[in-house]
């Protein structure tokens, strides 16, 4: 039985409990209304009659008096058909209420059961063979089914773009193996080459055995002169010795004189500095003496302007 109300629709879930719960509420507050209003009419009533004994107790009224039993049913009838027509405008109330409760029921399950159902039907769409992962949902609102629509939108366009990279990978695989079954086609013509080519070394290295053979024997004959050089080679080394030792020597000489010659040059450069200082006292002398004369001349001209 559960099972069975989980598996309905959400449209019938929600028109299955807002109607008859909004007939059940009002069948029920129509019964305690109309209860509650037969129950104030007797309590009215039966204060009314005690009221009535009273006065007749007291002589004002005539127990027998028809009138007030009259009167007391009179009421009573004005009671009753009061109490029918509140409950008549109770009833229709209720009735109202019943309809307008079963549109807003009828709506609500429209605006959330539709695009549920769109949603289920496009799940249903992609997990079959034809799935057409180019369709979205219209998002009509920003609730919680226009947040599932929109997601679901979210959802196949990621789904679609994760198709299209594994098409794009299956491609760039088949050009792989297609280039690959060239490569091994070409592999095994080289290999048909190579093995020709392995027969043909395989010949050719009986010959160079022989070759080699004959070529070992006149190295034997070629060892006694190469014995001749090497004595050669010996008295021109031994030769090569010595005039190396003759250019170390001549080297040596060559340092000492290079070295003498800075010597000779830092006594110049010394030589040169005094010289320099030389002139500079030559210069200084030369123009005190200029002083000196200059001096001395006008001494002269003052004594001559004295003795005049």
């Amino acid at each position: 039985m559960l099972q069975f109300l989980k598996d309905l629709s959400i449209r019938v879930k929600i028109s299955g409990f807002v109607i008859p719960s909004t007939i059940a509420f009002g069948i029920i507050m129509t019964i305690l209304a109309l209860y509650f209003l037969n129950d104030y009419k007797d309590t009215s009533l039966s204060d009314f009659r005690q009221v009535v004994q009273e006065i007749q107790k007291g002589g004002q009224l005539n127990p027998d008096d028809k009138k007030t039993e009259s009167l007391l049913t009179d009421i009573a009838l004005k009671a009753d058909g009061k109490i029918r027509n509140i409950g008549i405008l109770f009833i229709s109330i209720v009735v109202v209420v019943i309809i307008m409760a079963t549109i807003g029921a009828m709506i609500i399950s429209n605006l959330i059961g539709k695009p549920v159902q769109r949603v289920a039907t496009g799940l249903e769409n992609i997990s079959s063979g034809d799935a057409d992962l180019r369709q979205r949902l219209e998002v009509t609102a920003d609730d919680e089914t226009g947040k599932v629509c929109r997601f679901f939108n979210i959802f196949v366009g990621n789904l679609q773009g994760i198709i299209k990279n594994l098409q794009s990978d299956a491609e760039k695989l088949n050009g792989s193996a297609r280039s690959i079954h060239a490569l091994i086609k070409i592999i095994q013509e080289k290999a048909s080459a190579t093995k020709g080519i392995s027969q043909t070394v395989f010949r050719s290295a009986g010959y160079m055995s022989r070759d080699m053979n004959e070529i070992s024997l006149i190295m034997e004959d070629s060892t006694g002169n190469i014995h001749a050089v090497s004595s050669a080679i010996e008295e021109l080394t031994s030769t090569v010795t010595e005039i190396a030792e003759t250019s170390g020597k001549a080297h040596s000489n060559t340092e000492k004189a290079k070295k003498k010659m800075e010597e000779l040059e830092a006594e110049v450069y010394v030589l040169g500095q005094a010289g320099e200082d030389i002139s500079k006292v030559t210069e200084t002398i030369t123009a005190i003496s200029d002083q000196v004369n200059l001096l001395a001349l006008n001494a002269t001209i003052e004594a001559a302007r004295a003795g005049e």
